[in-house]
């Protein structure tokens, strides 16, 4: 039989009661709507959780943010379908730590290890797919899922994204059992090349410190074919929930695990490596044409899957649920007290194939909708950002600013050293350039950012809040120094390898 995509029009946010049947499961008591069928077997009604993320993509890569060049059919249709968002942020914009967020509903700085790139995912800190796993969904991934990373030092025996498989695969199976599914993708990622097809490159839009030559022209326009190739995948996923009749209630996200990977973009605090596209498509709950203007945050997906399946969202988890917003009639603010998000990010000395990661560097902000402030904390010896996954755009801008005072400025810009603080005006300066961190006019602005940022991080457990940060320096990450190799300093500051095998000795001792 073909799943049951009626759903009843209770809410399953806050303070609203499920008319359902009491499950008693390992983790705890959850509630999940159900009905017999004419034959007598039991029908789940709770919605399946679909979340397709591509790689490196910003918010306005996507057609219906307002890019002229891109074509995304399935994803502006997907959007009318369904909940646009506006104003969606990552948390980090790094994939290992961005997608540890998304998981577990949790700040960076609460997942120890979790917060560096390439450390592990412990077992203990629970992800919206474990505790829908132990309510009886189905959990499965494709592609991209998370990492990169290794998983036993945690404790994990198993992807934390589920078992390997196919959607088709999932498809096949019990129809009365709802699943939970991660289609991931490296589209987006370098490297990609550009291939023609017609098109004039004049109409895509450069930041103002990029040089404007055809080669970086190609380069944008091979990294929009990627965006592109995604918009099929987004298609041919909505066609398969079509034809297996279980479209209407399942909860399909859209999105994007960062930021491209430009200067200023993948790696960095600013809008163009945090903020994200983000799409929901719910037919059966959620009102379709909607866009909202509401702030959220990577942080709050694991809650709205388990909320929407009747399982209790654990009171670790920092997120809050989208529920309300996805049920509201209306669009705009639909909760005025989602007027910021907090974001984050961790530089690690990572070794083997990611020393080039090394010139990210350890940073706090807050975004509001007219400022953005962060603050970084660099290293003794940092030298700035490397420019790594920048494509051509690096050996341009090296080439012109040995005669092109504006280059180079802007390369400071791109790569330079950060200085302590930075705030932005982000109505005034969309791709926050000009740094008015030291201007008497904002200094009133800055200290009330700066308050509010550090209240957060001290309500959420930050060691970098209470002057612990250096403990984010000494997890140990993976590295290609031979197979289930990890590398880590230790408590003298030298750089040790190990295997994974040792990595409870090697912690208890560093």
């Amino acid at each position: 039989m073909k799943r049951n995509t009626r759903v009843g029009r209770d809410s399953l946010g806050k303070g609203a009661a499920l008319r359902a049947l009491a499950v008693t499961v390992a983790m705890g008591v959850v509630t999940c709507q159900q009905s017999r069928a004419a034959d007598g077997e039991t029908v789940d009604k709770r919605p399946n959780t679909l979340l397709m993320i591509a790689d490196d993509m910003s918010w306005k890569d996507w057609g219906v943010y307002g890019n002229t060049f891109v074509k995304t059919p399935n994803i502006d249709k997907a959007a009318a379908e369904g909940v646009l968002f506006n104003n969606a942020y990552c948390s980090s914009p790094v994939c290992h730590p961005s997608r540890s967020v998304l998981l577990t509903g949790q700040e960076i700085w609460r997942l120890r290890d979790a917060a560096v790139f390439g450390g592990t995912l412990h077992k203990d800190i629970d992800t919206y797919v474990d505790l829908l796993s132990k309510a009886g969904y189905d959990v499965a991934f494709s592609g991209k899922g998370w990492g990169p990373g290794l998983l036993s030092p945690g404790g994990r025996t198993a992807p934390p994204t589920g078992r390997k498989s196919s959607l088709s695969g999932v498809l096949r199976r019990d129809a009365n059992q709802p699943f939970c599914f991660w289609w991931g993708t490296s589209l987006g990622h370098r490297e990609f090349t550009y291939r023609p097809d017609g098109r004039s490159l004049d109409t895509i839009e450069l930041p103002p410190y990029i040089p404007d030559t055809l080669a970086v022209r190609e380069d944008y326009a091979g990294y929009y074919q990627e965006v592109e190739a995604f918009d099929a995948e987004v298609g041919k996923v909505i066609r398969m929930l079509e034809n297996a009749g279980v479209a209407d209630n399942t909860i399909l996200i859209i999105t994007a695990d960062h930021g491209m990977p430009w200067p200023r973009g993948k790696g960095s605090l600013y809008d163009l490596g945090t903020r994200v596209p983000l799409i929901v498509r719910w037919p059966a709950r959620v009102k379709a044409g909607r866009v909202v203007d509401d702030f959220v945050s990577f942080t709050d997906f694991a809650p709205t899957f388990l909320d929407a399946g009747g399982v209790k969202v654990p009171a670790a988890m920092t997120g809050k649920s989208l529920m309300r917003i996805l049920e509201s009639k209306k669009s705009g603010t639909i909760e005025p007290d989602r007027d910021r998000v907090h974001l984050g990010l961790e530089a690690h000395p990572t070794t083997g194939p990611f020393e080039w990661w090394l010139g990210y560097m350890s940073c706090r902000a807050i975004r509001t909708p007219d400022f953005l402030y962060i603050r970084n904390y660099p290293r003794a010896g940092h030298r700035g950002w490397k420019p790594t996954q920048a494509g051509p755009i690096v050996g341009i801008m090296q080439k012109q600013m040995a005669t092109d005072e504006t280059v180079k400025r802007n390369y400071k810009l791109c790569f330079g050293l950060r200085p302590e603080e930075e705030l932005y005006d982000v109505k005034a300066d969309p791709h926050q350039v000009k740094n008015l961190a030291n201007d008497p006019r904002f200094a009133e602005s800055k200290q009330k950012l700066n308050d509010a940022l550090i209240s957060h991080m001290k309500a959420t457990d930050d060691p970098r809040a209470t002057g612990n940060g250096e403990i984010f320096a000494h997890y140990p990450v993976w590295c290609s120094k031979g197979k289930g190799q990890m590398g880590g300093y230790s408590r003298a500051g030298q750089l040790e390898l190990f295997h994974h095998s040792k990595y409870a000795q090697w912690m208890k001792e560093n």
